[in-house]
């Protein structure tokens, strides 16, 4: 790989952040070590560019707070991203990520994960001790399940679960008393637990968006109605004997088309 001069300049004069958003990048090693000389880098911008792969000397960015890989055509990440240990910020959205690495909980700081529009099916077993975690984005994957991983996070505030295949959500949601937004749009619920009323997510002052489900008739009623008269239809005895009577959607018939989607045009390997 020739060394872009254009590129070459801009790490050569950062100090602080470097922003290589939309360069038609398609391999970033030959860069890593000028970038690691970068003083004081904490925040790395690739976006929209065309990396299939993230080297393993990553991991020699020491002082990365912030990576934005957003938009290219990673199908996974190396295990070394563990190292980063000051990263707080990691955007990986729209790409064709079809796992996480192995022992991806090991990142002792991060608080924003953003993994929108990728092949994801499941999370690391270690996932939920990433207890900094405060928001977490998952929309536009193809989980069928919320993994249990994701309802260990006690911290976390914000979760993105749109646009999958979830059929239900876990009576464990219930536990995650921080949560202050909830995004479940356009999946395939037809209930929600009682438990969800135990967050605080009835408050106005936060966010919980359900539409594009197709939920039970009279639970859809309330819903158009608002996310208060809802919460409190959960915790009725009518409520109660609709969920006796509901089943969940046939996970197997819980599938939508996202071949057209530019992310997913990668194969599995």
């Amino acid at each position: 790989m020739s060394f872009n001069k254009s590129i070459k300049k801009i790490i050569d004069e950062a100090d602080g952040e470097v922003d290589l958003c939309d360069r038609a990048i398609s391999d970033i090693t030959e860069y890593i070590s000028p970038l690691s000389r970068v003083s004081h880098l904490t925040r790395l911008t690739l976006s929209h560019n065309k990396l299939t792969n993230l080297p393993t000397t990553i991991s020699e960015i020491k002082g990365l707070e912030a990576l934005n890989l957003f938009n290219n055509h990673l199908e996974s990440l190396p295990l070394s991203i563990n190292d980063l240990q000051k990263l707080k910020h990691l955007n990986v959205a729209v790409n064709r990520l079809w796992e996480l690495p192995r022992g991806f909980g090991a990142c002792p700081m991060l608080q924003v994960l953003d993994i929108t529009y990728n092949n994801l099916t499941e999370l690391p077993n270690n996932f939920h001790y990433l207890n900094t975690l405060r928001a977490l984005y998952l929309g536009d994957n193809d989980f069928k399940v919320v993994p249990q991983e994701v309802t260990r996070l006690k911290n976390l505030q914000i979760l993105s679960l749109r646009d999958n295949h979830l059929t239900e959500l876990p009576p464990a949601i219930g536990q995650m008393s921080k949560l202050t937004e909830l995004l479940i749009q356009n999946n395939f619920l037809t209930t929600l637990p009682i438990e969800l009323t135990q967050t605080d997510l009835a408050n106005p002052k936060n966010v919980f968006r359900a539409d594009g489900n197709p939920f039970q008739d009279e639970l859809q009623r309330h819903i158009e109605t608002g996310v208060a008269q809802t919460f409190q239809f959960l915790k009725s005895a009518e409520y109660a004997k609709i969920l006796e009577n509901t089943s969940p959607v046939d996970q197997s018939n819980a599938t939508k088309d996202k071949t057209l989607k530019k992310s997913r045009k990668g194969q599995k390997k």
